[in-house]
């Protein structure tokens, strides 16, 4: 367990079935997303990165997050034993920099 941090059990080899999932989510994502339903695609894409983190929670920590506090899943990446990992820049990614929408799909007024 991390301390101060809501986290669930995860079994051993359950990070190939989040990843799986990560996949299917993210697939469905760019399939939405091509048929311009920029709700479901953002939806489904949430859902990959939720899925990702959980992967990757998973396979090193036995572990995932558990609660309803997204910047702790946040901190629980940041407890990922890696060399150079730095849990400021992520964050920022995450959380304060704008969206990116491709001129190629320009989001809807």
């Amino acid at each position: 367990m991390v301390r101060g941090i809501s986290t669930k059990p995860a079994r051993i080899g359950s990070d190939k079935i989040y990843l799986t999932k990560a996949g299917d989510f993210l697939k469905g994502a760019i399939m939405e997303a091509e048929k311009e339903n920029w709700n479901s695609a953002a939806v489904l894409s949430i859902h990959a990165v939720i899925s990702a983190c959980d992967a990757i929670c998973a396979k090193f920590l036995q572990l995932r997050h558990g609660g309803a506090d997204h910047m702790q899943a946040v901190e629980l990446l940041g407890s990922l034993p890696f060399e150079n990992f730095n849990i400021q820049s992520v964050s920022q990614v995450l959380f304060h920099y704008p969206t990116h929408t491709p001129a190629s799909h320009p989001r809807p007024q």
